[in-house]
């Protein structure tokens, strides 16, 4: 399984790719929109699940994951112990 976390933003999705071991395989940085989102998560060999934060873009890539038949896991950054260590010290996963 490849897990993607994206770290969304009005104008750049952020990626990390963490394989079964734990392991960040994988970085990117795309422009937002559904080309650039999709054509990433396409390059990541299944099976897959998209992980993203709750958030403004939540239900467009939700939409957009379903309309593409991906799993799409939408998390509370509050109980999501990954997002939670992160804090505010600048990094965009920690995994």
């Amino acid at each position: 399984m490849n897990y993607i976390g994206v770290d969304c933003h009005i104008s750049s999705l952020d990626f990390a790719v963490v394989n079964e071991k734990g392991t960040v395989s994988q970085r990117a940085k795309v422009n937002t929109g559904v080309k650039e989102f999709m054509e990433f998560v396409k390059s990541i060999p299944k099976p897959r699940k998209i992980f993203i934060e709750e958030g403004e873009l939540a239900g467009w890539l939700l939409e957009t994951s379903l309309k593409f038949r991906e799993k799409l896991v939408i998390t509370d950054p509050k109980t999501n112990k990954w997002i939670g260590k992160a804090g505010s010290n600048g990094s965009t996963f920690q995994f």
